[in-house]
């Protein structure tokens, strides 16, 4: 019962959490589980990326390592039927082991894939055979050699898919908001540290809000610290950044944000899983004391419902299940009033008094990486109200 894989990339899918994943492994191939140990092996080699069909769960994109090829297939119908699916990607000496890619999360037939220029394919499951098309152009690194991507992600809030980021082994950054047809420079200022980018992830509700995470250490920019940096106005001309890293010098893997809030960020290391409740202000480090080993994690997925899985490369997949949380006293300071028009100025019978019945409305919004429930709301007595 020891669990040692070395898994490099992870999918879950998205519907009831638990069912299904999958996992590309070092030198074990793709793995795949059902519910259940053990999981099974439906294919060999090195297993790379892979992603699961949100309609139709059986259909899975998957790659693998073979020699002199691009190596992306898709498996329809639970692997009876398999097809190689690389087909318009450009193959040379400068394709990355493996050919990284991303699927769209609304849209089962949008992806992009990554070698020193982006490609995209429309048609993914759907097509007979998908084709793919050159996506961006080829960026250059300071020895005037093509840079490699190494990161790239969709913003979810963007239904159309046209908006998506990507980043380089020597921390260039792009951003397109019509599907490829223009690119622009996230780090026109060089405020992020040129090291290999690992993870990108937008906010769930806006493409503004963009995170990245970077590997290696901070001995090799010096002059240029963080990890994990942060950008509240990634679609304009110059986007400003900070750097939101926990308190660790450490090679980032990759990263998740909550689908509830943009503030909550998980980020896997080369020692476990750092959180964060605020977008970087504070973090929490989840290691042997909630049962992850302190291992290098490769990539985080997270389910519409926030559930967190940690692929790691040495001891298999962890799913993260947080215990209840105690919410402190809320203080309103902004409560809507359903008065019609009431105001300090108004005429008395705007005003409050006794006796009065008066509505109030206020929004909660859930702010944990799982959902909230038994969610329970006292109205406590203060100066200016007495409960019934």
């Amino acid at each position: 019962n020891l669990s040692i894989t070395q898994m490099y990339r992870g999918s879950v899918a998205p519907g009831k959490s638990g069912t299904l994943a999958l996992a590309g492994t070092q030198d074990n191939g793709t793995a795949s589980y059902q519910g259940g140990l053990p999981w099974s092996q439906p294919l060999g080699n090195d297993g790379g990326d892979n992603a699961i069909s949100l309609v139709q769960p059986k259909d899975q994109a998957i790659s693998w390592e073979t020699d002199g090829m691009i190596d992306i297939y898709r498996a329809l119908y639970g692997y009876s039927t398999l097809n190689w699916a690389g087909q318009g990607i450009i193959y040379d000496t400068n394709t990355p082991f493996f050919v990284h890619f991303e699927k769209a999360p609304g849209n089962d037939d949008v992806f992009i894939a990554g070698t020193v220029q982006l490609w995209e394919t429309s048609f993914f499951f759907s097509a007979p055979t998908p084709q793919w098309f050159s996506n961006s152009p080829i960026l250059l690194d300071a020895k005037g050699q093509p840079a490699v991507i190494t990161a790239m992600a969709f913003a979810p809030s963007d239904i159309y898919s046209l908006t998506y980021a990507y980043g380089t082994a020597d921390g260039q950054l792009r951003l397109t908001t019509n599907g490829g047809g223009v690119w622009a420079d996230l780090d026109p200022n060089n405020a992020v540290a040129n090291r290999a980018i690992s993870g990108l992830a937008f906010s769930p509700a806006t493409s503004n809000i963009l995170y990245v995470t970077l590997s290696g250490f901070d001995e090799n920019t010096p002059g240029q610290p963080g990890h994990m940096f942060h950008t509240g106005n990634a679609v304009s001309a110059t986007p400003s950044w900070a750097n939101v890293s926990p308190p660790v010098d450490l090679p980032h893997n990759c990263l998740a944000v909550s689908p509830s809030s943009d503030q909550v960020v998980f980020v896997g290391t080369d020692l476990g899983v750092w959180s964060t409740p605020n977008g970087g202000v504070s973090w929490v480090h989840h290691g042997p004391s909630v049962g992850l080993p302190n291992v290098a994690v490769h990539d985080l997925r997270m389910t519409p419902s926030g559930q967190v899985t940690a692929f790691t490369h040495g001891r298999g997949a962890y799913v993260y299940e947080p215990g209840p949380v105690i919410v402190p006293n809320i203080v309103l300071l902004n409560p809507v009033l359903n008065l019609g028009n009431p105001c300090l100025y108004c005429p008395p019978e705007g005003w409050l008094n006794p006796g009065d019945l008066v509505t109030v409305e206020f929004t909660l919004q859930n702010t944990l990486p799982v959902d909230t429930g038994n969610l329970m709301a006292t109205l406590l007595s203060s100066p200016e109200i007495a409960p019934v």
